[in-house]
């Protein structure tokens, strides 16, 4: 049975503590495993299938470094998703400096079928929409700080509307990440997490210096 992320975690965690090196190796497998639960989430952000190998293995990398040095994480899985979602992003924008797309009449007249400047027109639109979902979520991360800082925090509403809207997360697994120890709350509860996430974003871009960002914000809660 694989095992969950956080328990995969909190066990290389004792192994490292021990200094068993067979230990220490079980456990890293376990773990390298488990954090394939991820990938959902990654392929959600724009991360293709080839790239999530090299992901995990900075992923688990990060992780290694932490735990050595003594960290304690009190949720590993929310750890390795922040990590996560940084790396992902900072891959997608390398991908983005690294591309030179070429013009689709030269590929047309290169191969002498015309429904490759289809395919071009494609790709360059999921280029575009990796782009776009990945600096959204760069700006999420800007508003979740300024919502954690109202009276009573907000800033879990807003990543409950990430996860929903951005990510396209199940609502129970939201529920799971975001709940407080002994809280299980249910679908109805959640999904108003997720509203109320949505009016925190509105009213925090109606107030936002950064016209772009605060319109693309506001775009995404239409």
């Amino acid at each position: 049975m694989l095992e969950s992320l956080d328990d995969a975690v909190r066990s290389l965690a004792t192994a490292l503590r021990t200094g068993d090196a067979d230990r220490v190796d079980r456990a890293f497998r376990g773990v390298a495993r488990s954090v394939r639960a991820l990938d959902g989430m990654l392929a959600g952000l724009g991360v293709h299938g080839a790239d999530l190998d090299d992901l995990h293995q900075e992923l688990l990398g990060r992780l290694h470094d932490e735990l050595h040095h003594g960290a304690e994480l009190v949720s590993p899985r929310a750890w390795l998703r922040t990590v996560a979602r940084h790396l992902a992003c900072d891959q997608l924008r390398r991908r983005a400096r690294q591309a030179t797309p070429v013009a689709p009449e030269r590929l047309a007249e290169r191969s002498g079928v015309y429904a490759l400047e289809d395919v071009f027109a494609r790709e360059r639109e999921e280029h575009e929409h990796e782009q776009r979902r990945a600096q959204l979520h760069l700006w999420v991360e800007g508003y979740v700080r300024a919502a954690d800082a109202l009276r009573p925090p907000r800033g879990h509403h807003v990543r409950a509307w990430h996860a929903r809207r951005i990510e396209g997360r199940a609502i129970a697994d939201i529920g799971k990440e975001l709940a407080e120890p002994g809280e299980t709350p249910g679908a109805d509860c959640v999904s108003k997490w997720v509203q109320r996430g949505a009016e925190l974003v509105r009213a925090l871009a109606a107030r936002d210096d950064d016209p772009v960002r605060a319109a693309a914000l506001r775009r995404a809660t239409a």
